[in-house]
């Protein structure tokens, strides 16, 4: 603790008793650095005499997924689809083309299409 509080230019004289208590009852997966990142973070934060730090630095498990994970093409084509549905909706189901010369706004600008009249085909 001291050597990064002299690298910052700190006078940090004690650490609280929480978060000492916090230091030594945590799991510690990442090893020392994990523990050494923490201490500086905590220094460089640090505005009086006394070191804390907060509980939320700490990693929790992350409760397991009982679903499935989704693959990325699905999960592309279902953001795509999605994009698709909203843009539809906004322009009242018009999508474009050489026939709609509407002044309606059309779906496919808003989804990246060029209006080059390929819907029509």
């Amino acid at each position: 603790m001291q050597r990064y509080a002299k690298k910052a230019g700190k006078k940090i004289t004690a650490i609280d008793r929480l978060t000492l208590e916090m230091l030594q009852n945590y799991d510690w997966p990442g090893n020392v650095r994990e523990l050494q990142n923490v201490i500086e973070r905590a220094v460089i934060l640090c505005e009086t005499a006394v070191l804390y730090v907060d509980e939320t630095w700490f990693r929790r498990e992350t409760p397991s997924r009982t679903e499935q994970p989704i693959p990325f093409n699905a999960a592309l084509n279902i953001s795509e689809r999605e994009m698709i549905e909203k843009a539809l909706l906004e322009s009242a189901g018009r999508v474009g083309g050489l026939r709609c010369r509407c002044k309606t706004r059309t779906a496919s600008p808003n989804v990246g299409i060029q209006d080059q009249g390929s819907w029509n085909q």
